[in-house]
């Protein structure tokens, strides 16, 4: 396979320090570098590439194998500017990386590129950011009177994608409460919560 990679496929290299584990290495090709294009990748521990995928539009995030055996990738819609990641469409595919399905929040939600997690009962597992508008000159001094402030949002699918449960940020913080970085909080976009990922816990929440 390694003959029939495109030009501007990533060049990779290994090093093995001890043992490793079974299994296959799953990347992403996820920013912009001249001459490279954006790739999925499954290789062996030597860096043997077993399968790939080439995206056309943007990169991805968060490529991986889920617990139901699927593969995932969340595929960029657009990148944000007041914090990492961006808005995408979480892509699930068979083993040979042809895409089946597709997940996206709802209720006028976008998906965010950070984490998406299948659930053993056959749910998903998503999150996004929201933007609400409030006047942070009279919580932080200096701030901008119409600041766009971010909130993070998490939905919960069944099998069948429809919402079985939502939780919002700011149903839960108020903002005269909310511990704001005076530093970073005085522009037009604040970002007061950042996604990184998420997770069901051993007592079901």
């Amino acid at each position: 396979l390694s003959a029939q990679l495109p030009e501007d496929f990533p060049a990779i290299s290994t090093q093995i320090s001890g043992e490793t584990g079974k299994g296959k290495v799953f990347l992403a090709v996820a920013t912009e570098v001249e001459g490279i294009g954006y790739f999925l990748i499954i290789m062996d521990n030597d860096g043997t590439v077993v399968n790939y995928r080439e995206l056309s539009e943007d990169y991805a995030y968060d490529f991986k194998m889920q617990p139901n055996g699927q593969l995932s990738y969340a595929q960029f819609l657009s990148h944000h500017s007041y914090t990492g990641g961006g808005n995408v469409i979480h892509k699930i595919t068979d083993r040979e990386l042809n895409q089946v399905d597709s997940i996206q929040l709802v209720n006028g939600y976008i998906a965010e590129a950070h984490d998406f997690q299948a659930l053993p009962n056959g749910h998903f597992l998503a999150f996004g950011y929201y933007l609400t508008q409030a006047d942070m000159s009279k919580i932080v001094e200096g701030a901008h009177p119409a600041a766009f402030v971010s909130g993070g949002i998490v939905q919960e699918f069944n099998a069948s994608k429809q919402l079985v449960w939502q939780w919002r940020s700011w149903d839960h913080y108020a903002f005269e409460d909310y511990a704001f970085n005076t530093r970073r909080s005085k522009g037009e976009y604040v970002s007061a919560f950042h996604l990184n990922t998420i997770g069901l816990d051993y007592d079901g929440n």
